[in-house]
């Protein structure tokens, strides 16, 4: 899905560069970065703004956290210690999101500092660590308990208000607290982004970076 995104902005990066009319009424850029909360993980986004009122995006959002089911009295034994506890259980979501917008200029026409308010639907998959069972042999070695990764998936609801502060006309930065509501649980965070393309508009932007 990231090399499907990555190819998808770079076609369509070079396109509408060709085209003066689009780069002085739309916005087209990439936005990655880090992402906190109930689950910790990496967040990837394709963006699209028109005329800086309407806007959508695309992205996948990866993340991950200690097991819920982990029984209080788990251990990882050596290997999850030298492991530095990267063997041990953990619940992972993957989302894929598909989001429309409303963008709102906070500092008039300049749109220096906008608000991009998203919401759209989600098709989430989860692996969670299930089936704990005590282990009878080499808990010291290799922990405890045993456990199995249980696959599901499901559709959810997603709200993504961005803060976009754009430093020039292809870099910016963004922070995006956000809800993802799906039929397994609710994850919740906050992205930090990093904003890579087309971010203002030419006619607008009076930068020279």
């Amino acid at each position: 899905m990231k090399q499907f995104l990555l190819i998808i902005f770079i076609t369509l990066s070079i396109g509408f560069s060709a085209s003066a009319q689009f780069a002085e009424n739309n916005s087209l850029y990439l936005g990655f970065g880090p992402t906190v909360g109930n689950y910790s993980g990496l967040d990837l986004n394709f963006n699209y703004a028109l005329q800086r009122k309407w806007s959508a995006q695309i992205g996948i959002k990866s993340g991950i956290r200690g097991a819920k089911n982990k029984p209080d009295d788990f251990s990882g034994g050596i290997l999850g210690i030298l492991s530095r506890g990267l063997t041990n259980p953990k619940d992972e979501i993957t989302s894929y999101q598909f989001l429309v917008g409303k963008m709102i200029l906070l500092d008039g026409e300049e749109g220096n500092f906008r608000l991009n308010l998203l919401t759209g639907p989600s098709i989430n998959k989860f692996r969670n660590a299930v089936n704990f069972q005590r282990s009878t042999e080499n808990g010291v070695i290799f922990g405890t308990y045993t456990f199995e990764m249980e696959k599901d998936s499901g559709i959810g609801w997603m709200l993504k208000p961005t803060f976009e502060i754009p430093l020039g006309k292809v870099i910016g930065f963004g922070v995006s607290p956000y809800a993802n509501f799906n039929s397994k649980n609710m994850a919740y965070g906050l992205d930090l982004q990093v904003l890579i393309g087309i971010l203002q508009p030419s006619r607008q932007s009076k930068s020279r970076y």
